[in-house]
């Protein structure tokens, strides 16, 4: 793709829900599904491929909405 209108766009989308500010939003989720992720693999190591891609579907960021504080 030659960098243009339609590259700009895409890299501000992105930028917009994938950079610094945005993915501090996300820190949450992704301590959550790291957590149960270790569980389940204590629990049952031999599913590890079901876990992971558990685990990989919660890692997906979910919009992240800024709150007012």
């Amino acid at each position: 793709m030659r960098y243009g209108k339609k590259w700009k766009a895409y890299r501000r989308l992105f930028h917009e829900y994938m950079g610094p500010g945005p993915v501090k939003g996300y820190e949450d989720v992704l301590c959550k599904a790291a957590d149960s992720l270790l569980v389940r693999l204590e629990k049952d190591p031999g599913r590890y491929r079901e876990h992971a891609k558990l685990s990989v579907a919660r890692f997906v960021p979910r919009p992240y909405v800024p709150t007012a504080n």
